[in-house]
């Protein structure tokens, strides 16, 4: 027997709201490209985050690394001025003064170098919640001298020295922009 009832064929695509609304998805087009665009937005999201952890995690590393670094610098400056101290023999106060730098700088070297930036972070913390007052002195005064050096930079050979022609590796001449 053959099937008789007029039931139109379909030869095109078939009709997407009528399926998903079988299925208790989404009833349109509209609720589809919703429901895209918050998937698309919430995995935008996620690809934010961990970028952000492993930019963190890459920047601590960089950061306990130079730490390390300076830590051992400041060790060798500190070898060189209980050298420069203990050399000549002679008392007085350039001596207390050198021994005492010397002694300093070996301590912190020694710091920076074995718990990084991190230990470094954490023992300025504690200064400035036991000593507030020597804390606040201790910026201005790292202010002061940060300004002072600033003011005295010969900022005119810093401006030639940026708008002279940087070396490029094709061999052309090019300009830095300021």
């Amino acid at each position: 027997m053959t099937n008789t009832t007029n039931s139109p064929t379909r030869s095109g695509p078939p009709d997407l709201a009528s399926e998903q609304s079988d299925a208790g998805a989404p009833s349109s087009a509209v609720d589809v490209a919703r429901h895209e665009m918050g998937d698309v937005t919430e995995a935008t999201k996620d690809q934010l985050r961990r970028l952000g952890q492993s930019s963190r995690v890459q920047l601590r590393a960089q950061a306990d690394d130079q730490a390390r670094r300076l830590g051992a610098v400041l060790e060798n400056m500190a070898h060189q001025l209980d050298e420069m101290a203990h050399c000549g023999g002679a008392q007085g106060l350039v001596r207390e003064v050198t021994t005492e730098l010397s002694s300093m700088a070996g301590r912190q070297g020694a710091t920076l170098r074995e718990g990084g930036y991190q230990r470094s972070i954490e023992e300025l913390k504690r200064f400035a919640r036991n000593r507030p007052g020597a804390f606040v002195l201790a910026a201005v005064g790292a202010g002061i001298v940060t300004g002072r050096l600033a003011k005295s930079a010969d900022t005119e050979a810093i401006t030639d020295a940026v708008k002279r022609p940087q070396p490029d590796p094709s061999g052309a001449a090019r300009f830095s922009e300021f």
